[in-house]
């Protein structure tokens, strides 16, 4: 294997969500690829003009995102679409979690000391 990289963007996931999916060659674990998705900003440069950066979403290092090529038949669609699935998941049960606290928060204080 040689320097092998992938690049797609936009990619748009299932929540209408735009996404750059880079795929290349893990340099740890032969016949392995590590899967990265980030996320698009607009910026304006010192001179006004517009230019869209990217926000890294997911860890690919050592252990993390790695995938085993033969394993998933070499179908890198299948293994973006799962990071992005993956992320997405992820986002909504930290939304989930921080909705619980919040409301665990609230009965917390408006729970008068008392024993039943």
């Amino acid at each position: 294997m040689g320097d092998f990289y992938l690049m797609k963007y936009p990619v748009i996931s299932k929540s209408d969500r735009k996404y750059r999916v880079d795929v290349r060659e893990d340099i740890i674990y032969r016949g392995h690829v590590m899967c990265g998705i980030f996320k698009p900003f607009e910026k304006r440069t010192i001179f006004g003009n517009k230019k869209v950066v990217f926000k890294k979403l997911n860890n690919t290092s050592i252990f993390r995102n790695v995938y085993n090529e033969e394993k998933w038949g070499y179908d890198y669609i299948a293994i973006a679409l799962r990071e992005i699935e993956k992320y997405e998941k992820s986002v909504q049960d930290a939304l989930k979690c921080e909705r619980n606290r919040s409301e665990g928060a609230r009965k917390f204080e408006e729970w008068s000391g008392e024993t039943q």
